[in-house]
């Protein structure tokens, strides 16, 4: 059974370019119970990450700003939330890549395509009661 609360919504913010991408993960996040707010680009990433957020999923092959540039300047401009989980969406599975976004300022890193469980996984590690 999942320790997941599905009774407290959850604000998320998933960052990604890939419109399907896009719809499957937010469409798993909602069965999830989370609020989803979409940004396609870093630009629009950066512009959104100035409202509040339990939870951020962050592309890193973004087409204006790579993931991990908006990673690092999140984690310099809103040092308020220093607290929020930023978790890395890819298809770079390398252990280099993977330190590389840890550096940025990410807090975990998920292989892509990600699977309803596996986002499930993440929420109860990175925002259970404990973590939140």
């Amino acid at each position: 059974m999942s320790t997941l609360n599905v009774e407290k919504k959850r604000k998320v913010l998933l960052v990604e370019d890939d419109l399907i991408i896009q719809i499957v993960h937010q469409n798993y996040l909602q069965e999830l119970g989370c609020e989803v707010n979409l940004a396609g680009n870093g630009e629009a990433a950066l512009a959104a990450m100035q409202n509040y957020y339990d939870l951020i999923f962050m592309d890193i092959g973004l087409p204006d700003i790579l993931g991990t540039e908006v990673i690092k300047e999140f984690r310099k401009k809103y040092t308020q939330n220093k607290h929020v989980p930023i978790i890395v969406l890819t298809g770079f599975s390398s252990e280099s890549n993977k330190e590389e976004f840890l550096a940025a300022g990410a807090n975990d890193v998920a292989i892509k395509p990600i699977f309803l469980d596996q986002l499930e996984n993440i929420l109860i590690k990175h925002c259970t009661a404990d973590n939140t």
